[in-house]
């Protein structure tokens, strides 16, 4: 975003705010991803760390430990994972992708990293197998044959096992792939490996030759060894499980039971043919075995069951989805001691869930993990900060769905918090679900589901995708006021407040109507007349229509679409000259009397436990051969006890304590008070089965599919689109068209018809649409105290703050009305009054934000209720702000800022003179997505944070909308991290990176800096048991032990150059700058040591001098002595 323009206003003579922000206050960092790895293919398990690890299509991994502590590792190319296991109690985690490669990771530190890598160039890897508490694995191949690979160094043996010494000499069919390979647990000298084609042959390590083998003509899939190894159970590929004897000397050509339990599934009395048994375990106890198997059940849906034998109990558990894999948690990691199961974990498509297998009904729960983000597509998604806690601790109370006590699982540590801030992420989902989730610290937690589906009833929906009809694409919670409101792909809005008591009651319903008018094309090219419209690009009040500048009753406020009879004869008769049908105001608008809503409610009384209740549903409604407009935008203000919602069809405020209908316009009406001297009402057609424009309204639905983003939309003509509104020459007078043209070239500058007018609008075409009402479709709604009520020429005539919805369209229109609520005792009673607060204002593309500044500079939001429960009695209150008494709603002191967010242009736009104080605009191709106002160190620093479809994040500051810093993130083809992109006021930010995951992320220097101690780390130290005790004998004469160092090291030689390919990785930057760091220390350790070097010689040398010297003074003391004797 390299183009862009600032235009900023004059100042005033008061005093603006100024903000103190720097580039260096930003940072955009990743901090963890939760959720399900999207299509997982792998499960692993460490057994003394109780750690999980699964790996996904994508190539990710998620290692969980105790409940928040997780860790995310990613392979640097998005390839699908075969295989993954631990060395267990060693830090160290195998995964092998889809490219036969093996990679060693280092899972010791906060942030796992890749090691190193081994590439397998000629033999393609089917199964894996590494025995506890070795260095040691063993891989088999598609082709047959097994190898062994050092752990430590990555590196492959000379030592292998080719598959024609597997068969004997007589036969030459190849016996297939490789299928499983299981170490004996009392013997590791001996390895039992399973063929494709039923062979299962015992290897002996040492000698290298077949001890034994056993054949059967079916398919083999798996093999598990009983810990007595006496016997062991093979799963076969036509759904039957055998056991075998190994205790016979001889080989044998068949199993001494085989058992297919599921070959009379159902009510039939025929056997049937059965699916695949995918694995097998069979676990040892002081009493009866289990026996653990999944699929083997006829039909398409086989991997759907598993199968538990346990004595005389034979359990067949139905999951309803595909099962990846499964573990079982024991007491002793050791096989060969008997293990005692307790919990089966086992791995589906999109979930985990845990099984008690001491339970009499081996009963189920889930995991607690944030892995259930995906279990229904997600359809919506939100992040809001300063959540109360008393909040958050209801939630968690009144959560229904409680995991499994003592879960096994409690490897890692937690790390330090990043900070005190409480963060709510709501998700809404297809299925009509809501669920809300802790996300304060650096692990997301479930705490509570909200289900929506149970209010209406099926019988009475003629579909078959019924449930795609109660998908939820709004959501607006009330965190002080704990009032909820949920829209609906059915168009109906939910509204909801929380309750400390179960209730029984029968839910209540407001319907509303929109009718939509159709507007007939015709030829726009024959019209000469000239439009005004009103701009913003003028500091001037916006100029209208209007020729009078008397000030409108507050009636004519009320009713803005009462036409004038001269007005609406000029204007049929204008309509009717370019063959525009004008049918008689009888015929207009639409026949509610037929219409109902896509969905029924149920009509006996509903349960609903205590949390968050239902209390009203508004249903829009509409004829049988019709559909209702999409729900594009909800607010809500608890202080007010107001609703607003948006549609493709207008919009609608609602009074949720009176429980009634205050103002709905529809697109046409807006329309007319866009452009208020048109009062012709358009005929309305129906148009059947017409589907919902959701791609046209930017549905958050849309934003899950894997299409590139849109292209950049390009400027048109308004004044084509707008045609209908010209006036008559001869009916105007030269003196209002003079002024009016003048008002616009001082506002503008320019011509209409020019591209770069004003006046201009953002279209997914060049070609104008015929129903131009589409284009008045609502996108946004807010809610605030402003100042508003001004007569046409600009002047303010109330010098109060009032409550004001401001509306904003597809077409870039701003519209605001003004409430009027009644004070005190009065609210209940009396209902509120809806007025035009200003004239409205258009911008040049759709209109995704609007926020609002006080004349400090700091956000406003609209007055919210406070939720409290005294003697288990719901009370409200209205949260008063500070000042609020004193000068709210005093005399007009000085100027609010409106902050309006396109997605060509950004308008800090002054109050109540709705002047442009400040602008942004973007003229490459590229336009924002999403823009949320931030308020940063406890306020000081306010500031707009923009996405942009290209994946940068920029920070304006606020009220000057100058660009602080721009920051490249995300990939500009990652339409789903874009789209789905949500930012809360404090710079902390999610996005969905995956169907089934949730990325969050940080926008502030300070948490990254404390990013990296804030991470959980899921290796901790933890003492290795000692395995069991050989007999006497076996230690005496080393039966059953094997030195795996002498087999498969120096001694078994050197492996192809041809197989596998080493691939050394590093660590990340952090690791290279630490390497530079180390070589320079060594530099100056080098240099010193010559140094000390020199030094050393240098007292060498005048050591020897010195005893040179003295030997040469002790000859000549010796010398004088002989002279001195002498004489």
């Amino acid at each position: 975003m390299k183009h862009f323009t600032s235009k900023l206003g004059q100042k005033s003579n008061q005093q603006t705010s100024t903000s103190n922000n720097q580039s260096s206050l930003f940072k955009v960092q990743k901090t963890l991803r939760h959720g399900l790895p999207f299509e997982p293919t792998a499960l692993a398990y460490d057994p003394i760390q109780r750690t999980i690890a699964v790996g996904s299509k994508s190539g990710s991994i998620r290692v969980y430990g105790k409940p928040g502590v997780e860790a995310f590792l990613t392979h640097e190319q998005e390839i699908a994972i075969k295989h993954l296991l631990f060395s267990v109690n060693e830090g160290a985690l195998i995964s092998i992708t889809a490219d036969d490669c093996v990679h060693l990771w280092n899972i010791r530190q906060r942030t796992p990293q890749i090691v190193q890598s081994l590439l397998f160039k000629t033999e393609s890897i089917n199964v894996v197998k590494l025995p506890i508490f070795t260095h040691w694995i063993y891989l088999g191949t598609e082709k047959g044959n097994m190898f062994v690979v050092n752990l430590e160094t990555l590196t492959p043996s000379g030592y292998d096992l080719m598959w024609n010494l597997a068969i004997p000499k007589s036969q030459k069919i190849h016996p297939g792939p490789v299928t499983c390979i299981e170490e004996n647990p009392v013997d590791p000298s001996k390895v039992l490996i399973g063929y494709e084609n039923g062979r299962i042959i015992v290897w002996n390590l040492k000698s290298r030759e077949v001890v034994k083998s056993y054949s059967w003509d079916t398919p083999l899939s798996c093999v598990y060894w009983l810990s007595d190894v006496k016997q062991f159970v093979t799963g076969h590929i036509e759904g039957s499980v055998a056991v075998w004897n190994y205790t016979t000397t001889k080989s044998e050509d068949k199993p001494i039971k085989i058992l297919k339990p599921h070959e009379f599934f159902g009510d039939t009395s025929s056997p049937q043919p059965c699916g695949i048994v995918n694995k097998v375990a069979w676990l040892s106890t002081k009493a009866d075995p289990y026996l653990i198997f999944t699929g083997g059940v006829p039909g398409t849906n086989s991997s759907h069951y598993i199968t538990i034998f346990h004595g005389r109990k034979r359990e067949y558990l139905n999951l309803k989805k595909n099962i990846v894999d499964f573990f079982v948690v024991c007491e002793s990691p050791f096989a060969k001691e008997i293990q005692n199961p307790s919990v089966l974990v086992v791995l589906l498509c999109d979930d985990m869930i845990g099984i008690d297998l001491t339970s009499a009904n081996f009963n189920t729960s889930p995991v607690p993990y944030s892995i259930k983000v995906g279990v229904s597509p997600v359809t919506y998604l939100s992040l809001q900060s300063n959540c109360p806690p008393s909040l958050m601790d209801d939630l968690q109370r009144y959560h229904t769905a409680v995991p499994m006590k003592n879960w096994p699982i409690d490897g890692g540590e937690w790390g330090r918090p990043v900070d005190n801030n409480a963060d709510l992420a709501i998700t809404g989902h297809q299925n009509g679900s809501i669920r809300f989730w802790d996300a304060s610290g650096v692990t997301l937690y479930h705490l509570y589901t909200l289900h929506l589906k149970h209010l209406f009833d099926e019988s009475k929906v003629f579909t078959d995708d019924k449930e795609s009809l109660v998908g939820i694409t709004n959501v607006h919670f009330c965190l002080h006021g704990r009032i909820l409101v949920a829209s609906l792909t059915s168009a109906q809005l939910v509204i909801m407040n929380w309750g400390t008591q179960e209730v029984i009651a029968v839910t209540q319903s407001l319907p509303v109507f929109l009718a939509q008018p159709e507007f007939q094309q015709f030829d726009f090219d024959s019209m000469e007349e000239e439009t005004v419209s009103p701009t913003l690009d003028s500091p001037k009040p916006p100029c209208t229509l209007t020729t009078t500048t008397e000030q409108p009753t507050p009636q004519q406020q009320q009713h803005p679409t009462t036409p004038n009879p001269d007005d609406q004869k000029r204007a049929n008769h204008l309509l009717s000259k370019f063959g525009i049908e004008v049918p008689s105001p009888a015929s207009t608008g639409g026949d509610d009397s037929k219409a109902e809503p896509m969905l029924h409610l149920h009509n006996k009384p509903l349960k609903q436990s205590a949390g968050l209740q239902v209390f009203l549903v508004v249903q829009t409604i509409s004829h049988p051969n019709e559909t209702p407009g999409q729900i594009t935008c909800v607010e809500l203000s608890t202080g007010w006890g107001l609703l607003a919602f948006g549609s493709s069809l207008g919009a609608v405020i609602i009074d949720y304590i009176q429980k009634s209908i205050l103002w709905s316009q529809t697109n046409a009406d807006l329309f007319h008070i866009c452009y208020p001297n048109l009062k012709t009402p358009l005929k309305h057609t129906n148009s059947k089965n017409k589907k919902l424009k959701i791609s046209k309204l930017g549905s958050f639905n849309n934003a899950f599919d894997e299409e590139p983003p849109r292209t950049p939309r390009k400027a048109t003509q308004r004044g084509k689109m707008l045609s209908i509104i010209r006036r008559d020459k001869s009916n105007e007078s030269p003196t209002s068209i003079s002024s009016h043209r003048k008002a616009r070239k001082q506002g503008s500058g320019g011509s209409m018809d020019s591209p770069n007018s004003p006046n201009s609008i953002a279209s997914d075409n060049d070609n104008v649409e015929a129903n131009i009402f589409e284009n008045f479709l609502v996108q946004r709604l807010c809610f605030v105290e402003s100042y508003t009520d001004k007569d046409i020429t600009g002047n303010v005539t109330s010098p109060r703050r009032n409550p004001t919805l401001w509306i904003g369209s597809y077409s870039g229109a701003l519209i605001s009305q003004t409430i009027n609520i009644p004070p005190g005792e009065h609210r209940k009673k009396i209902p509120c009054q809806i007025s035009i607060g200003g004239s409205p204002m258009f911008l040049k593309s759709p209109i995704i934000n609007i926020s609002a500044l006080d004349h400090e500079g700091s956000p406003v939001s609209p007055p919210c209720a406070t939720w409290c429960d005294e003697a288990r009695k719901k009370k409200t209150k209205t949260k008063k702000r500070a000042g609020d008494a004193a000068g709210r709603y005093s005399e007009l002191q000085s100027n609010d800022y409106l902050i309006v967010c396109a997605e060509k242009s950004i308008l800090v736009m002054k109050l109540p003179s709705q002047n442009s104080y400040a602008r942004q605009k973007i003229f490459d191709n590229t336009y924002y997505l999403r823009s949320e106002v931030l308020s940063l160190d406890n306020g000081s620093c306010v500031c707009l944070a923009c996405v942009s479809i290209m994946g940068h994040i920029l920070f304006y500051s606020l009220p000057q909308l100058k660009l602080i810093v721009n920051i490249p993130f995300f990939d500009a083809g990652d339409a789903r991290s874009l789209r789905t992109y949500q930012c809360a006021s404090n710079g902390h930010s999610i996005y969905m990176c995956s169907p089934t995951e949730l990325q969050t992320m940080t926008l502030i220097n300070k948490n990254h800096l404390l990013l990296p101690e804030s991470l959980p780390m899921v290796f901790t130290m933890r003492d290795t048991p000692e395995p069991p005790r050989k007999s006497f004998i076996n230690t005496i004469f080393k039966r059953n032990s094997v030195d795996r160092m002498e087999l498969f090291g120096v001694n078994a030689g050197v492996a192809s150059p041809h197989l596998t390919e080493r691939i050394l990785k590093s660590y990340n930057q952090e690791v290279h700058a630490a390497s530079s760091e180390v070589d320079k220390v060594r530099d100056a350790l080098n240099e010193r040591h010559e140094k000390m070097s020199e030094l050393e010689k240098r007292t060498e040398q005048i050591r020897l001098e010195a005893e040179n010297f003295a030997s040469a003074s002790h000859l000549l003391h010796m010398k004088a002595k002989e002279q001195n004797k002498w004489f």
